[in-house]
């Protein structure tokens, strides 16, 4: 755990996150006694990801459940707040035995700034919740995926406005693609028009910025 701190620090003092990958790096680097000779391909293995397939096929199946769960919110029989709330409680349960499983390595610190940064994920993440699922009662489950689904948008605000980011005119360009084709994709389904769906709309809008902020933290 010491070593772990060690190289937290060492990482941060030269303006770089400590990933996972790189406190991989620097525990073969610098955990030794003895000099020793290393290959990119000896390194390579000790910092190795999951296969691509498996990467591609979670990342599929956390869309998918994803994309079914508004149905979910609408024939759940608590309110939307309940909801969201049991939407994360219930998933408690399975994070621990996958952190079990995985061996996640933790870091506590007795500062209690850091303990409120450690919780701001938690509470973005929370409003998000609460906000979209308002936002599928009050809206369509069309209008609330999409206007939930701004988060890069907001990403890139956030980004330049607090971390003053450089937007790349690419892309800029990219971004504004996928929310065309996001708008288009769903067209035949979207009432943007309708006054009682606004209220469900700004709920959504309200989700993806506060998920962009969770993204960021």
């Amino acid at each position: 755990m010491d070593q772990i701190k060690t190289h937290t620090k060492r990482l941060r003092s030269s303006g770089l996150r400590p990933t996972k990958q790189r406190l991989a790096i620097c525990k073969a680097l610098f955990d030794r006694k003895e000099t020793f000779h290393f290959t990119i391909e000896k390194l390579k293995k000790i910092i190795e990801t999951a296969p691509i397939w498996f990467i591609a096929l979670t990342l599929i199946l956390g869309a998918a459940c994803l994309g079914v769960s508004p149905l979910f919110v609408r024939i759940s029989e608590v309110g939307p707040a309940s909801s969201a709330f049991w939407r994360s409680f219930l998933a408690l349960p399975f994070i621990l035995i996958l952190i079990k499983s995985i061996d996640i390595k933790t870091e506590l610190k007795s500062d209690k700034l850091n303990y409120f940064y450690l919780a701001l994920p938690g509470i973005f993440l929370g409003i998000d919740h609460a906000a979209w699922h308002h936002g599928i009662m009050l809206t369509s489950i069309a209008n609330s995926t999409l206007f939930a689904s701004m988060a890069p948008v907001f990403v890139v605000i956030y980004s330049y406005i607090l971390f003053s980011t450089k937007i790349t005119k690419k892309f800029f360009i990219g971004l504004i693609a996928s929310v065309i084709g996001a708008v288009l994709l769903l067209y035949n389904s979207l009432e943007f028009f309708r006054i009682q769906n606004l209220f469900g709309d700004f709920w959504s809008i309200l989700a993806g910025a506060f998920y962009a902020a969770y993204l960021l933290t």
